[in-house]
């Protein structure tokens, strides 16, 4: 969750950290339209200063960081949804996951209303992932 010349500044260090030929994975969360909105609607739920980018963005801070993206692919983001935290976790992670939510009402609290902002910004938030390398 950095700002734009964060993202660049990061994506820099990766590709001088890149061997000769090496690529580089990155699994980003996207936003698809409503920027402004979703931007401060996810800094006030998640408490960070939320800044997701769209595709063109990604791809022009790649550009700017040295990075030509490869290969990329775009979805339904996953985050808080039951079946994708198990598929990612694990059952026995998302057991210990649960716990943790059961047990702590101020986390059962923040993890609802994330996943109720999420699931408000579907339409307009969502994932991308993209293989990069260093440019020419």
């Amino acid at each position: 969750m950095q700002s734009d010349a964060g993202k660049t500044k990061i994506l820099a260090a990766v590709k001088n950290h890149l061997k000769p030929g090496g690529k580089f994975l990155s699994h980003e969360m996207v936003v698809r339209s409503n920027e402004s909105e979703v931007r401060q609607s996810l800094s006030q739920t998640i408490r960070v200063n939320a800044n997701p980018l769209t595709i063109e963005q990604w791809s022009t801070v790649c550009q700017e960081a040295g990075l030509t993206i490869q290969q990329q692919q775009t979805g339904v983001m996953g985050l808080l949804c039951l079946g994708q935290m198990v598929r990612d976790e694990g059952l026995l992670g998302m057991v210990k996951i649960a716990w943790n939510i059961v047990i702590n009402p101020n986390l059962r609290q923040r993890i609802l209303q994330m996943r109720r902002n999420f699931q408000q910004q579907r339409n307009n938030i969502g994932y991308i992932v993209f293989i990069s390398s260093a440019s020419s």
